[in-house]
This record gives C-alpha cells, structure tokens and sequence, in this order.
C-alpha cells in the first residue's frame, strides 16, 4: 500500500531546506546556499527513496528483510551523494555535512509528525 505520509514528509523538508537555504544566501553567498540545500536533501533523498522500497516492494517477503535492504540502500545511496559532493563539486564541505546533520534531524522530527497513527 503507498503511504503519501512519506511524499507529504520529503516535500515539507525540501521547503525546510529551500527555506535554509535563502536565509544562507542572505548571510553568506549563492554558493553556500547550494550547498546547503544539496547538503539537506543529500539526507532526505535517499530515506524517501528507501521509504518507498520498503513499502513497495513485493519480491522479500519478511518485513525486516526489507527494512534491513532499504536501509543498506540508503546508506550507500547517501553515500555516493557525499562522496559526489566532495569530490566533484567546490562547495563548502561544512555547510554539506552541517545540513546533512541537520537533515538527519528534521527526517527524525518529520517521521513522527507525519506518520498516521490512525488505524
């Protein structure tokens, strides 16, 4: 079944992050905010993604098994991203990791405000 909790969640942290990121662009420069945003959805990308595999996904059939695969395709999808980030780009690397962080954070916060605990 398709949770739109998990769309509705990864839509609010994009506008967190572009939100972040026009304040960074105020106080520092277009540089800075990029990679404040990339740094955040660096994060949130890949748990959306993982999210919708596990809820997806019909080819394992215990659910831990595929909680266990979309967490270790989340890991390396963020991953990939950072390393990405770090080695092909010029941003600053502490604003990359620093919303990465942050982006760990509002996943949290977001994971147990948008979830329906409605049965």
């Amino acid at each position: 079944m398709f949770k739109k909790w998990y769309l509705l969640s990864f839509f609010w942290q994009c506008v967190f992050f572009a939100a972040i990121a026009a304040v960074v662009s105020f106080a520092y420069d277009g540089k800075s905010a990029l990679a404040a945003l990339l740094g955040g959805l660096a994060y949130c990308f890949p748990v959306l993604l993982a999210n919708l595999y596990i809820n997806l996904s019909t080819h394992m059939n215990s659910a831990v098994a595929r909680a266990y695969a979309g967490s270790i395709y989340r890991l390396m999808m963020a991953a990939g991203i950072l390393v990405y980030l770090f080695k092909e780009t010029s941003y600053p690397p502490a604003m990359i990791v620093g919303m990465f962080c942050l982006g760990a954070v509002v996943q949290y916060v977001t994971s147990f405000v948008f979830i329906n605990r409605e049965k």
